[in-house]
């Protein structure tokens, strides 16, 4: 049988009907990504590379608006999201501030084995005798023989400086302490250094042998020992206890009988 005209129009509406509700359940599956819209340039567009896309004209007064360009200088927050003010004042001249280390005063080196000092006023040995003496006691404080004291210098001569310390301990008990203590005295272009101690000068001849008192003799070295215009003696003593213990006088632009007089001078306390 041939069907009719109304019943061929009702199949083909239902097939159309049941054709667009295939199609609308196969676009709600694959949805379509929307575009940002024109006006949102708070956020960089990241394409499927990777690679992030700087907005032509971002709104930086969108207070989310975060820059990522290198080039762009980011100021620091005090945390009240208002910039702090840039200092353009001149910078402040300190040619003429002290520099460090220039205020500090090297303190005198003293230790229980150790008195260093180069003294910036110079002790006068006789209107500060009691001054002048007490350097010697120092010394003597800590080294292992006796220590002499000049009780007379030439008129004009300031101590200046003292180098003295214990010296270095025998290998052996009971053997010397090697080293030597040296106080020195200046005028002008003269200098007097006397020398206590045990210690090795090398081969010195002695050009003179002078007895100053009994048992008391002072031997003169050559002048080139000590350089141009330099002599020294050293000090022997028959009645001296310190058999190895030496103690010399060196002087510059000062006589023979200088140093000899000093020599004399020179006594226990």
């Amino acid at each position: 049988k041939l069907m009719n005209k109304k019943t061929l129009t009702i199949i083909l509406l239902a097939g159309g009907i049941v054709a667009i509700a295939v199609a609308f359940f196969l676009i709600k599956d694959d949805p379509v990504e929307p575009k940002p819209k024109p006006d949102d340039t708070t956020t960089p567009i990241v394409p499927d590379n990777g690679d992030v896309v700087i907005p032509d004209n971002p709104d930086v007064s969108d207070p989310d608006y975060v820059s990522i360009d290198p080039l762009d200088p980011v100021e620091p927050d005090d945390g009240d999201g208002t910039t702090p003010p840039v200092d353009d004042s001149e910078p402040e001249d300190t040619s003429g501030f002290p520099k460090p280390g220039d205020n500090i005063v090297e303190p005198e080196s003293v230790t229980e084995t150790l008195y260093k000092e180069t003294f910036d006023n110079p002790i006068n040995p006789d209107a500060e005798s009691e001054e002048h003496k007490e350097v010697y006691e120092k010394v003597q404080d800590f080294v292992h023989f006796t220590i002499k004291y000049p009780t007379w210098l030439p008129e004009g001569f300031m101590m200046t400086e003292v180098d003295a310390d214990e010296g270095e301990e025998p290998e052996v008990e009971g053997q010397e302490y090697y080293g030597v203590n040296i106080f020195v005295y200046e005028t002008d272009d003269k200098k007097i250094e006397i020398l206590q101690g045990y210690i090795d000068l090398g081969f010195v001849i002695s050009s003179e042998k002078v007895e100053i008192s009994e048992g008391r003799y002072v031997l003169f070295w050559p002048g080139e020992y000590g350089g141009e215009d330099t002599i020294g003696l050293t000090l022997t003593d028959d009645q001296d206890p310190s058999d190895y213990y030496d103690y010399y006088i060196i002087g510059k632009n000062v006589s023979e009988q200088t140093l000899v007089d000093v020599a004399k001078n020179l006594k226990i306390f």
